[in-house]
């Protein structure tokens, strides 16, 4: 596994999901990112507009975060699950 990129195990509705993370790798508008938030961690996708980057759920359910420095963790390179 190429330095920086590290497994993240993400359990949903008692699926096993990984995500294959990149630390070092800086996040472009419509990327899957790992950020923190307070006591958290969360999936989003990351973008930008005149007030800067935020972060939006793929849920709608969801608000949208706008990210402080050292919010990101990584960006997501890989996504996979257990189907069965």
């Amino acid at each position: 596994m190429p330095s920086g990129v590290r497994p993240l195990p993400c359990g949903q509705d008692e699926v096993e999901a990984w995500e294959l993370v990149d630390a070092k790798r800086q996040a472009q508008p419509g990327d899957i990112v790992v950020a923190r938030k307070d006591e958290e961690v969360v999936l989003r996708i990351y973008n930008r507009d005149d007030k800067g980057p935020y972060l939006d759920a793929a849920n709608e359910g969801y608000k949208r975060l706008r990210l402080k420095e050292g919010q990101i963790v990584g960006v997501v390179v890989y996504s996979g699950r257990e189907h069965r």
